[in-house]
């Protein structure tokens, strides 16, 4: 087996691990239907989003691993977004919009990829799943701003942290390996952001006690 098939896989593997823990969001919400409040929607629906477009980006590329794992994403991402807005009771305006204007601007993204094949085509996507997804890896800043503020870490998972870690690592190692910036540039920033994070988790951490959050997440509320 190829390098590059391995730093694949192992990408592929440590990123749905990041996937799976947007599957707290539905078991917090079945044991307390008021968690609605508290639990961000953002980091689901720019997951939705992200995966949505890295899909179309490996299906153009002819990637598997990016098709494979993206495609993962979407399922779990769609699954958690619908349960959400299933209880979202007086929120459930705010989801609709949101979403919305997340599956618009898909529309318009992926529209102008379709009818406009070629290599500008593909380097606007590439542009645009970059700036997607840099923005999501830059989500947590809010937190850890938070974090150093109060000098109080228990809003950060370190176990998370880690996989994100690991995974932008791996990432970054696959763009490398197969001479794709789009994928470099973006994950080696979220991998700068990763040790960022454990650094700033380890000089607030008292104890080293397991944190109680296993969902890192951004401020970002739907609740005024």
């Amino acid at each position: 087996m190829s390098i590059d098939n391995l730093v694949s896989i192992g990408a592929t593997i440590s990123t749905i691990l990041m996937f799976l823990t947007h599957l707290k969001t539905p078991l917090e919400i079945n044991r307390n239907i008021n968690a609605i409040y508290i639990i961000p929607f953002f980091p689901h629906i720019m997951t939705f989003f992200n995966c949505t477009l890295w899909e179309k980006y490996g299906i153009l590329k002819g990637d598997l691993a990016m098709i494979f794992v993206n495609f993962t994403g979407i399922l779990i991402t769609t699954n958690v977004i619908y349960i959400y807005y299933k209880n979202a009771r007086d929120l459930k305006k705010k989801v609709e919009k949101s979403f919305t204007i997340a599956i618009l601007g898909l529309i318009i993204i992926l529209s102008y990829v379709k009818f406009n094949r070629g290599s500008t085509s593909y380097t606007v996507l590439g542009f645009i799943t970059n700036i997607s997804t840099i923005i999501t890896f830059g989500s947590p800043l809010s937190t850890l701003k938070r974090v150093v503020q109060t000098k109080d870490n228990s809003s950060l998972s370190i176990h998370l942290i880690v996989i994100s870690f690991v995974s932008s690592f791996l990432w970054t190692l696959y763009g490398y390996i197969i001479n794709d910036k789009f994928v470099t540039v973006p994950n080696g920033l979220g991998c700068l952001l990763s040790a960022f994070q454990i650094i700033i988790y380890y000089i607030y951490s008292k104890d080293y006690s397991l944190p109680q959050n296993t969902i890192q997440m951004t401020p970002f509320h739907l609740k005024n």
